[in-house]
């Protein structure tokens, strides 16, 4: 590394004592809001009276809060508040194995006693609708058109379980991502700042 390189990596660190870590809090804050979105998809797609719809609740509360909270610390280069990103990230990927798979597993039955069962449209799809309503929510379920032959979607989104669980999976992936990319930048850059000021000090 030649005087020019060593300079201009100075005039950086020197600046990071006067800037906040903004990548560091943007990425904290897209993981927030995704974390937000995959709640409010988990709750129109998975039946309200059930108990993981407060666990999903209240998983979303506590992600929103550290979540902010983190990010708020990431941005003045906390290294304590990185450790809590990896953290964030890390509930995140083992949501996926929570309510996206029930709903790929649960839509997936449901789906397999319409096509299969005997019997007309209607009947069929009320013992269905029977059956799985306490697992799946009435957007996924859907209902039966005014013919009483075909069933269709209720919800804004596509009433689809496994596309619905598919999506999930990818926006908590990214969502993790970005939680962990934020806490490993912070953590760089912290070291580096930490260091360039313990040798100005000397």
């Amino acid at each position: 590394m030649d005087n020019k390189d060593v300079s201009l990596e100075q005039l950086h660190l020197e600046k990071m004592r006067y800037t906040n870590n903004s990548l560091s809090y943007k990425l904290g804050l897209i993981g927030i809001v995704l974390s937000v979105a995959v709640c409010f998809i988990s709750l129109n797609s998975l039946s309200p009276s059930s108990i993981l719809t407060l666990v999903i609740v209240l998983i979303n509360i506590l992600v929103f809060l550290l979540g902010f909270l983190s990010a708020e610390k990431v941005k003045t280069y906390s290294k304590n508040y990185s450790y809590m990103m990896y953290g964030l990230g890390g509930v995140c990927i083992a949501r996926i194995f929570i309510y996206p798979l029930m709903l790929i597993v649960n839509y997936a039955k449901f789906s397999h006693f319409i096509k299969t069962e005997p019997g007309s449209v209607a009947d069929v799809y009320s013992a269905a609708s029977q059956k799985y309503s306490k697992v799946l929510g009435a957007t996924i379920i859907g209902k039966l058109n005014d013919t009483q032959d075909a069933i269709v979607q209720t919800g804004y989104l596509w009433n689809n379980g496994i596309f619905r669980g598919v999506l999930l999976v990818v926006m908590l992936l990214i969502a993790a991502a970005c939680f962990i990319s934020s806490g490993v930048i912070c953590y760089i850059k912290q070291k580096k700042l930490n260091a360039y000021l313990q040798s100005i000090n000397k």
